[in-house]
């Protein structure tokens, strides 16, 4: 976690607080409903990372064979990289291969 992640997590924390205990006439269920939407509009940005990231591990394997193939077939590995950078891996993989050439 980063400084700006803490920051967040403990403005979020701080507001909740003094939210549950302000005197306005709002069901308790509904102040707690908007305490966990907060956490959740947070936490989206995890599971996107975590997504990206899956994607990625399960396409590495699938990356790896077509690059086998072309440096079997004889082709050196920058020009393979140059062939394979053309499939689609997944988003975050696909931008480490346009990295990497």
């Amino acid at each position: 976690m980063n400084k700006k992640d803490i920051l967040y997590i403990s403005l979020i924390t701080v507001f909740s607080i003094f939210f549950i205990f302000l005197p306005i006439n709002i069901n308790i269920f509904v102040k707690i409903g908007i305490i966990v939407l907060l956490y959740l509009i947070y936490s989206l940005k995890y599971l996107q990372e975590y997504l990206e990231y899956e994607e990625m591990v399960n396409n590495f394997p699938l990356f790896l064979r077509d690059l086998s193939h072309y440096l079997k077939i004889g082709q050196p590995l920058p020009v393979a990289l140059k062939s394979v950078s053309n499939n689609y891996y997944g988003k975050r993989l696909n931008r480490e291969i346009k990295y990497i050439i």
